[in-house]
């Protein structure tokens, strides 16, 4: 029967969807205490911090998470440790060259930015706490690659639940100093490493009699190097109009469209949930028509997002306005624009397996290169002229153009794919 519709993988995707969800929740609730807490000025200064982190921490990953699951999901019946090893030893490796570069660059990025000098001790802060993120999400793959799905979930959750605590607790005091609500939400990743990684190991010394997998790193490495390229590309994408809007507007424009931004991203929840569960799945598959019936089950789900879709565009402006009232006007146009673009981009994430399957990843990366030029040639002309409004326009035309790529081409690959010979 087809992978998709079996009883297992129905049910690990609908805890995960649940999850995602709360996660999603506990970030949008990170959001807003912030943004009614601070100024728009100061709110859009932290964006900036949280979106270095965001950009660090996929860097820091370089698809080795990904990596780690591809290997140790392959072999099941083997020792994990030597595969885990291999992936902590490049990840630590990347962390290090990733620290020193961005050290060695912080006085230009900061007065690219213009930061006030008195949060300049932020931006080393958010490198380190991106890089924790990065080892703790390692510590989820393991889960992941043994299909542990409880505590992939719990673990999943322990950031966001320590930031939302900790913001709630200074909003309940009324407390607004800006050092000490920085200080909580970059400092939960740290906690979350040291609550998850003990039980990492204990899932590890589950394999520990078996024999050893036989993968070398020079395999890991070429597995994870498109991966790499292409995480590095996404999250430059998703992160280039912030940087751009702060650079050529204001940081109360970067506030705008942060706020939408945050609050629009919880469309695509359900899209981390099916990666989580197909990816061990979907490298299975072999045949053509296989692959050509879960290609077609994924396109049919729009007929479920799109409603969604809509109705966010019509209700998430309502929800700015009576949680905020006037203090973020400016954001009502920018999070339809933006809702927009992330209900027709929710299911690429789960289409784009099938380049996996197919051993074509490479074109997903021209795909996301694509998206990112558009994105950063259109902003140099919309930014300037419309604000954050602009980058949401920006942002929904590259999400058109990477869509339409990866529809067509995912068709083009399939058809062509001949299966490897038992």
């Amino acid at each position: 029967m087809f992978a998709l519709l079996r009883t297992r993988t129905v049910r690990n995707m609908s805890l995960l969807t649940a999850v995602n969800f709360v996660s999603g929740l506990l970030r949008f609730l990170c959001t807003i205490l912030m943004a009614k807490i601070l100024s728009p000025a100061d709110w859009g200064n932290v964006a900036i911090f949280i979106s270095i982190l965001d950009v660090v921490f996929i860097l820091a990953d370089g698809g080795l998470n990904a990596t780690l699951v591809r290997f140790v999901a392959a072999f099941p019946d083997r020792r994990a440790t030597s595969v885990v090893g291999r992936c902590l030893g490049l990840k630590a490796l990347l962390a290090a060259v990733l620290f020193l570069g961005l050290w060695a660059l912080q006085g230009p990025i900061l007065a690219n930015q213009q930061f006030p000098p008195e949060l300049h001790w932020v931006y080393l802060f958010s490198i380190v706490s991106a890089i924790a993120l990065a080892f703790h999400t390692m510590s989820l793959s393991i889960f992941q690659a043994r299909e542990e799905y409880g505590r992939y979930s719990v673990s999943f959750l322990t950031v966001n639940i320590i930031r939302v605590s900790g913001l709630a607790l200074f909003a309940l005091l009324g407390k607004d100093s800006l050092h000490a609500l920085i200080l909580v939400y970059f400092s939960a990743p740290f906690i979350g490493l040291l609550l998850v990684f003990p039980f990492a190991l204990t899932s590890l010394r589950r394999t520990a009699s078996f024999p050893p997998a036989h993968v070398q790193t020079k395999d890991i490495v070429a597995f994870m190097l498109p991966l790499t390229a292409m995480n590095a590309i996404t999250i430059g994408h998703m992160r280039a109009s912030t940087f751009m809007l702060k650079m050529m507007a204001s940081p109360e424009a970067v506030a705008n469209y942060e706020l939408a931004y945050q609050i629009g991203f919880a469309l695509p929840l359900v899209t981390r949930a099916m990666i989580t569960v197909l990816l061990p799945r979907v490298s299975t598959m072999k045949e053509r028509d296989e692959l050509l019936r879960y290609r077609r089950r994924v396109l049919r789900l729009y007929g479920i997002i799109l409603p969604l879709t809509i109705a966010g565009v019509l209700l998430a402006p309502l929800f700015i306005s009576l949680v905020f009232g006037e203090k973020y006007a400016e954001s009502l146009d920018i999070i339809r624009l933006l809702i927009l673009a992330f209900g027709i981009s929710v299911l690429m994430p789960p289409l784009g397996l099938v380049f996996y399957a197919v051993k074509r990843p490479i074109y997903l990366t021209w795909v996301q290169l694509l998206q990112f030029a558009v994105t950063v040639v259109l902003n140099c002309y919309f930014i300037p002229r419309w604000g954050g409004a602009g980058a949401a326009v920006v942002m929904l035309i590259g999400t058109l153009v990477s869509a339409s790529a990866i529809i067509t081409l995912s068709s083009r690959v399939i058809r062509n794919h001949e299966p490897d010979p038992a």
